[in-house]
């Protein structure tokens, strides 16, 4: 407003986010270009709040340069406050997702409903909710969505499914806005999941199925020293009972990890499930949980890819403190002091007080102490994430219309105590929230005040009601009427009334009633209401019902699915079978004349009636059995047979929900013992005198029926005109109906034609629907063979004791296994082996064999050195002859020749690597133990490591020092390497400068080849600019003045000032990722470093080792590549730069 009597021109108006003359931003200005005397204008700006919350003050100030001459400059400036909300925050976790029908079968619908939680300060509108089969961010498809009107701020809504799925596991994920049409401060806790099994109404048979989901371990945030529990559910989804089920528990992937626990349930039935558990210590670092189910395939199934996981517990240093806090002054009310019918913002900030991050914390929030009847306000909360030093905030929005008075507001972090905690004590807070209200009396009951007398009624007894009403208010009430009923006020029976003369304000009063429970039985809920016609007004009208269960005593009859058996176990099609039941009275009075039918189908949908059983008595706490006959229908399949107790209801009970029970059993065919000749084999195919033959076969139970004690026998020749039985009589003690068997037995056989007979139920014990298919033969050809050998144990060498000097006769005997005849076989002598410069001993040799023959090969080495000595002999080198066997051709012989002076060696099989199928970039250990063979010590002896011939520029792997060998001593060395993918021949060189007078310079030298597989992941070779394809910033060095036996590849880094980075894509969400890092750096450089992942931290401040390189594994979070991508930051913290090798 100009109220000057001059125009004022170009006016500038200038908003800031608090006082200018305080420090306070600018957040824009506009120009106004003339404002007339005794006229206003409009001046505005449009402000985006990003990430402001709170309390925040606007001010405006005109013409903030002065460069207007005004009569007042004092009224040139004005504020405003206000408050801004945070924005919606829509979540849910698995806990908010339920199924009406947890056990649902094909074809039948279920509701499954999904809460909504709004954690933010601002209303969400028009929420879109979609309903997916699998994972949608990884191919899962969406069946159906809804949309919600919305989600008020602080609040929830929920969504319901009506669901008919097929047979099967169905991992159900929940997605709120999958559009993201809504703007919301977290985007990444809106969706979840929960699995549920459909059971087949036909017969699909066993199931047996563990997943990762199943794996649970407790404490949920583990530390080295605790007592950690691991637990795995395995269930039976299939509609038959499965017996004798095997379950094992390891850590570490089973063919080399430590079996923690294994165990052997006599049965887990269809529908059921049955839980493995393992307590221990667990050191620290991640631990890959694997759980077999029925580990060597003993049970068939319906599926079978269903019978393992795992999943990665990780344990913690015990230094880490886990500890969530909150106090009074974390909860705020506002306004703080409401009136009756305002609308109150109830706020608390759950604090992360420990060093561990958390994720899913439970919060709830009741009226009142949940320790002594206190209600709760609102659902479960859950806060996504609690960063170690960070707050989550919970927030709701109460209607206090008729919520006058004192209300003591409780807030309870992980309620369940499933977080393990080093202070359990500051989880609990609470605050007194005041609602102002008009002065009226304030009449509460609640269920700690209803009494019962007697305390446990039986059915029959006069029950004493009585029921402390109080007057919280601050006005008296006169002639206060008190109501008991049988079930809730609306539709329930009126028992009592009472009336209470006067009560004055904070005092309290007994109201009672009397109750005959004639032919009442169970449980009831008494509910007490005050002032029912509301004739006296009250400060708060919403304290005046409460509630009271109680159990009225009476016999309680009971039959469950485990209670229901049958004999035999899978009745076959036709016969005769026994149904039993076992009837409990979990009551506490004894039943009398208890009537027990058992049916064939549901009865209430026309099941057969099989039988009937009369029980006399079956007294308190008791259980007695009931027996039927059942001729089992002629047709196999899946049959339900319920059992019925007390169908006439002739018997007062507690409960009769539990009266009924069905158990599905398969109705089998006769057992069927079967081979078939496709399911024969014979290795190998064409066999010579001198092979092994295996006789391989697949043995079937094609029947329904198990069978027990089954005799497989395998003859040479058939066994009714004569054949041998090969080996003994294999036997399988308990042969499941549909499944099979692996037999083999193995046999030498004479040349010539064979027909091999295998029989299963040799001498026909077990009777079965078909006795001609349980034998089978197959022929077999046994050939003459084209095979030269040799045997390091004919290979003689004299004098026995040799000294240096002395000439040696060496002979050897050369067998020719076939029968062809060949004349001019070469054979060759070597000291040492020829690939690692073993020399010739002697020119070559030429002999003739005769057909099976066997002749003597020898020639002498003249003034043989001291030390240790190799003899190799080698028949027919150059592969002149063809032959059937062609690694039997050459044989060793180890001599010691006494020396005075040392003689190193590494002898044959003692140079050898772990793992044995290493992979891409994975840590290979090689190891070599070195022998000293002289008679005097060795020192300083020095061995190397190459990939390649080393003579002819073989790349140096690593090369260790060794002070000293005493004489006839031996010491092993390693080495760790890193390969790519492909084929090596790796050498070992001892003393490769000659540096040390040896007895035998020629036996120095070892070599060994690998085969490296293929990464299943991503390499760097950091600093090597051929193998860091991943490197995003850095530069390439080396590293100088460390240990001589680091690595080549350690030696070579990334270096940067401040940071060094990495980045790869096309991870699979789907997988677990482990991260390998080698640090090394010069001795005393001084360098921390922190190493990140997407912005999240891998770990803090590490100081790099000085000297030798270190490997670090660390799990990479799946929040980091659950968009199949990761970027790596090694950050510097303190020190001259950044070095990652």
């Amino acid at each position: 407003v100009n109220t000057g009597v001059v125009a004022a021109e170009d006016v500038e108006v200038a908003f800031y986010q608090g006082n200018p003359h305080e420090g306070g931003e600018l957040i824009g200005s506009e120009v106004i270009p003339l404002i007339e005397p005794a006229e206003s204008s409009h001046a505005e700006i449009t402000w985006v709040l990003d990430g402001i919350i709170g309390e925040e003050e606007i001010y405006v100030l005109v013409d903030p340069e002065d460069t207007i001459e005004e009569i007042n400059e004092e009224d040139n400036v004005a504020s405003y406050s206000f408050a801004s909300a945070s924005k919606p925050d829509l979540t849910l976790s698995a806990a908010d997702i339920s199924f009406d029908n947890n056990t649902p079968l094909e074809g039948e619908s279920f509701i499954m409903t999904a809460i909504i939680h709004n954690l933010g300060e601002t209303d969400a509108e028009l929420v879109t909710v979609a309903l997916y089969q699998g994972d949608p961010q990884n191919g899962g498809i969406k069946l159906t969505e809804l949309t919600l009107s919305g989600v008020y701020a602080g609040s929830y809504g929920s969504a319901y499914f009506n669901l008919t799925l097929s047979a099967g596991d169905h991992n159900l994920y929940v997605e709120v806005d999958p559009e993201n049409e809504i703007d919301e401060s977290h985007e990444t806790n809106n969706i979840s999941s929960r699995s549920i099994t459909v059971k087949p109404i036909e017969f699909q048979g066993i199931d047996l199925a563990v997943s990762t989901s199943s794996i649970t371990f407790s404490p949920l945030y583990p530390k080295e020293g605790d007592l950690i529990t691991a637990s795995a559910t395995i269930h039976n989804s299939g509609d038959r009972d499965a017996y004798d089920v095997v379950v094992k528990m390891y850590d570490g992937n089973p063919q080399s990890g430590v079996l923690l626990v294994e165990h052997t349930y006599s049965s887990i039935l269809s529908g059921h499930e049955k839980t493995l558990a393992v307590t221990a210590n667990f050191p620290q670092g991640n631990h890959d949980i694997f759980v077999l189910v029925d580990p060597d395939d003993t049970i068939s199934e319906a599926s079978e890819i269903n019978n393992d996981a795992n999943k990665t517990l990780t344990v913690m240093s015990s230094e880490e403190v886990i500890d969530i806090a909150l106090t009074a002054d974390d909860i705020q009310f506002e306004p703080p002091l409401p009136e009756m019918g305002e609308a109150v913002v109830i706020q608390c900030s759950v604090r992360n007080a420990g060093t561990v991050r958390l994720e899913d914390v439970k919060v709830r929030i009741y009226e009142g102490n949940p320790d002594a009847g206190g209600s709760l306000l609102y659902p479960e909360f859950a806060l996504p994430v609690l960063e170690a030093g960070g707050s989550g905030q919970i927030t709701i929005h109460h209607d206090t219309t008729d919520w006058g008075g004192d209300h003591l507001i409780y807030f309870i972090a992980d309620p369940e105590n499933v977080i393990y905690e080093e202070n359990e004590n500051n989880n609990q807070a609470s605050k007194l929230l005041n609602v102002s209200a008009p002065a009226y009396p304030d009449l509460e009951v609640f269920a700690e005040g209803i009494t019962i007398d007697p305390s446990n009624p039986l059915t029959g007894d006069t029950i004493t009601m009585g029921c402390t009403v109080e007057n919280k208010g601050s006005q008296p009430a006169a002639l206060v009427e008190v109501e008991f009923y049988n079930g809730h006020p609306d539709s329930g029976l009126l028992l009592g009334v009472d009336t209470i003369e006067n009560l004055q304000a904070g005092s309290s009063d007994i109201a009672e009633a009397a109750w005959d429970t004639t032919d009442l039985a169970g449980l009831r809920i008494i509910y007490v209401i005050v002032d029912p016609s509301n004739a006296i007004p009250e400060a708060n009208e919403l304290n005046n019902l409460a509630e009271k269960e109680i159990n009225i005593g009476a016999p309680d009859l009971e039959v469950t699915h485990e209670d229901i058996t049958f004999i035999p176990e899978i009745p076959t099609e036709g016969e005769s079978a026994q149904v039993n039941c076992e009837i409990h009275n979990v009551g506490v009075q004894s039943a009398q004349n208890v009537s027990v039918n058992f049916y064939e189908g549901n009865p209430d949908e026309g099941g057969q009636l099989i039988g009937n059983s009369d029980i006399a008595e079956i007294a308190a706490g008791g259980q007695e059995a009931a027996t039927a006959n059942w001729q089992v229908p002629a047709t196999e399949g899946a049959y339900r047979v319920y059992v019925t107790v007390d169908s006439q209801n002739t018997i007062l009970e507690e409960n009769k929900s539990n009266n009924i029970a069905r158990r599905t059993v398969f109705i089998s065919t006769q057992t069927d013992l079967l081979i078939s000749s496709s399911d024969v084999s014979v290795h190998p195919l064409h066999p010579t005198l001198d092979d092994m033959v295996t006789v391989t076969t697949l043995v079937w139970n094609k029947g329904g029926t198990d069978a027990y004690g089954i005799e497989v026998a395998f003859f040479d020749g058939d066994p009714d005109s004569g054949g041998v039985m090969i080996g003994d009589i294999h036997t399988i003690s308990r042969f499941y109906g549909g499944s099979s068997e692996v037999v083999e037995k193995s046999v030498f056989l004479s040349e010539g034609e064979h027909e091999i007979y295998v029989i299963v139920d040799l001498n026909n014990i077990v009777a079965e629907s078909d006795e001609t298919n349980n034998q089978i033969s197959v022929p077999v050809t046994v050939s003459a063979m084209n095979d030269l050998c040799i045997k390091a144990e004919e290979i003689d060498i004299t004098p026995v004791e040799p000294a240096a000097g002395d000439t040696l006769t060496i002979s050897a005997l050369i067998h020719n296994r076939g029968n062809e005849e060949y004349t001019d076989v070469i054979i060759q002598f070597f000291d040492g082996s020829p690939e690692c410069g073993g020399e010739q001993i002697g020119a070559d040799q030429m002999v003739s064999l005769s057909g099976s023959g066997v002749v003597n090969a020898s020639t002498t080495y003249p003034d043989i050195s001291g030390g240790s000595h190799e003899i190799t002999v080698i028949v027919d080198p150059y592969g002149d002859i063809v032959e059937d066997e062609e690694g039997n051709n050459r044989a060793s012989r180890q001599i010691i020749v006494f020396s005075t002076e040392p003689d190193l060696t590494v002898n044959q099989g003692n140079f050898t690597f772990t793992p044995l199928s290493p992979r891409s970039g994975e840590v290979v250990t090689l190891t070599a133990r070195v022998s000293n063979h002289g008679d005097a010590p060795a020192e300083a002896v020095l061995v190397r490591f190459y990939e390649g011939t080393p003579e002819e520029s073989g790349y140096l792997l690593g090369e260790v020092s060794i002070n000293s060998i005493d004489a006839h001593a031996i010491e092993d060395v390693t080495a760790e390497v890193i390969l790519k993918e492909g084929s090596y021949d790796l050498y070992l060189v001892i003393d490769p400068e000659d540096t040390i007078a040896e007895s035998n310079e020629n036996n120095n030298l070892s070599v060994i080849s690998l085969e490296v597989q293929p990464l299943d992941g991503f390499y760097d070779d950091c600093g090597n600019p051929d193998q860091e394809p991943h490197l995003i910033q850095g530069d390439d060095t080396t590293i100088d003045g460390v240990h001589p036996e680091n690595l080549p590849a350690s030696l070579t880094a990334s270096t940067h000032p401040t940071s060094v980075c990495y980045a790869y894509t096309g991870l699979n969400p789907n997988s677990q990722y482990q991260l390998i890092v080698n640090y090394l750096e010069e001795d005393d450089g001084g360098r921390v470093q922190s190493l990140s992942a997407d912005g999240i931290t891998i770990h803090e401040g590490l100081a790099l080792p000085d000297g030798r390189a270190e490997y670090f594994t660390f799990q990479l979070p799946f929040e980091t590549y659950s968009d199949s991508e990761v970027a790596l930051s090694f950050d510097l913290v303190s020190g001259p730069d950044v070095l990652v090798s």
